[in-house]
């Protein structure tokens, strides 16, 4: 009797459920890069130094090259801290209580950009239910509790610290102990002072 044989390999073989730095990764789709051609024309152009430098937008009469977006209007400076109390002290109570009431759990929450490694970077919408459901679900598998202090090197600005760090422990009342950038000393001694229970990270941590 011939040894069984194993399934021929496949570079397009599906991938399970999982979750993904803090969010759910359900893909029933094969594992290959989906480049539209707009994403390709605008891989070409970058690849070949095309198109108008960074920051700089085309010139008159011309639209941007196949594939690229019209440069960003930055002329406006970004106000400051004192700036943009003042301009919040301008709208009255009823008006951000209206906003506020308008608010649904379908409404966007936020946007993450990614980061343009197979195409261009786009804005991934989430909503309120969407951000929840994945803080909810991550503390779930991470078995997270009011009764844990949990180490975020993570980004804030980052899906993983933002979701799987600062919701997860609004939802569960988890202390957040946070580190601004990562060093193993430094870490080491917060987890023994700070009595660390929960400290993911990337994997090379």
């Amino acid at each position: 009797m011939s040894p069984a044989r194993r399934p021929p390999r496949r570079r397009d073989r599906a991938v399970p459920l999982g979750l993904v730095a803090g969010q759910v990764a359900v893909t029933g789709h094969p594992v290959r890069p989906v480049v539209r051609r707009s994403e390709r024309g605008h891989q070409r152009a970058s690849a070949a130094g095309q198109g108008p430098a960074a920051g700089q937008s085309p010139a008159a009469g011309q639209s941007p090259a196949a594939g690229q977006s019209p440069a960003a209007d930055h002329s406006q400076a970004t106000p400051g801290w004192a700036e943009f109390l003042a301009r919040a002290a301008r709208i009255p109570d009823s008006a951000a209580d209206e906003r506020a009431a308008a608010v649904t759990a379908d409404t966007v929450s936020d946007i993450l950009f990614t980061s343009g490694t197979t195409g261009r970077s786009k804005g991934a919408m989430s909503a309120h239910r969407q951000a929840l459901d994945v803080a909810r679900a991550w503390a779930g598998c991470a078995e997270l509790t009011s009764a844990d202090r949990y180490l975020i090197v993570n980004p804030f600005f980052h899906s993983f610290g933002y979701k799987a760090g600062i919701l997860a422990c609004l939802l569960t009342g988890a202390t957040i102990v946070p580190q601004r950038t990562f060093d193993a000393g430094a870490a080491l001694r917060l987890i023994e002072e700070m009595r660390i229970t929960v400290f993911p990270g990337a994997p090379a941590i």
